[in-house]
């Protein structure tokens, strides 16, 4: 089933005796957005102990891959959490791709210790888009090379490291020499709404990567679509002020 987007709902499960979560977005002068939440009763909580139609895709692999973010380890319990790293283990073991955004946000953690949460989905995540503020938050780390050496640690993944206005950061998995990349110069008049600029950020890149292009024609892809994002008011921007993707054959 596709929704007026395009998007399949295969993996949507309805509740109709539920109410959805809530979140409000506070933007100061600067278009920085501050997050304030009410999903403590959301059924989304309980996602896997209400249905395991995700659950069966990833150990079958009958999806190619799968993008998941800090937030989506946030909002389950630990035995769910539990639940879903195992079948992410088993997703990975049949060759599928796993990317995830660490998209931390303190206060849906209540009393929860997000490091080991973070640690476990990291070491088996093929791509990892890591905005620097959330590493610093989650790690104790103080700058991009600290971020860099935590994860080499355990792991061998390509990441992404996001700074804002500052150029952002490639690690290869092959641990060869970090690659910096500019940021798109915005004049700050015209910044509204940072929200979604990290999504749209991945998502330009993983566009361009997807097709096989290089990393750096990813990133300056991946700049072009987020600078454009944060142009406009709210997360998702009418598809006609998108940059196009074009690519070589």
């Amino acid at each position: 089933m596709l929704s007026n987007t395009n998007i399949r709902q295969d993996y949507i499960v309805l509740e109709p005796h539920s109410a959805l979560g809530e979140y409000w977005i506070t933007l100061d002068e600067k278009g920085e957005r501050r997050f304030t939440f009410a999903r403590e009763h959301s059924p989304v909580r309980q996602y896997f102990n209400r249905d395991e139609t995700l659950t069966q895709a990833l150990h079958n692999k009958d999806i190619d891959a799968i993008y998941l973010s800090g937030i989506s380890l946030a909002i389950l319990c630990e035995s769910q959490r539990k639940h879903l790293f195992e079948a992410l283990a088993a997703f990975k073991n049949r060759g599928g791709l796993i990317f995830f955004d660490n998209n931390y946000r303190q206060t849906l953690w209540r009393s929860d210790n997000p490091k080991l949460s973070y640690q476990a989905v990291m070491a088996l995540a093929d791509i990892a888009f890591l905005t620097d503020e959330d590493e610093y938050a989650v790690y104790g780390s103080a700058n991009v090379d600290e971020i860099i050496a935590e994860h080499k640690k355990q792991s061998s993944q390509l990441l992404v490291i996001r700074q804002g206005a500052q150029p952002c950061v490639i690690a290869p998995p092959n641990n060869s020499s970090s690659i910096y990349i500019a940021a798109q110069n915005i004049a700050p008049q015209l910044i509204l709404d940072t929200c979604g600029a990290g999504d749209a950020f991945a998502a330009g890149f993983l566009a361009h990567w997807l097709k096989g292009c290089d990393l750096q024609a990813a990133v300056c892809f991946a700049h072009q679509v987020a600078a454009e994002v944060i142009q406009h008011h709210g997360a998702l921007i009418s598809a006609d002020f998108l940059p196009k993707l074009v690519t070589q054959e």
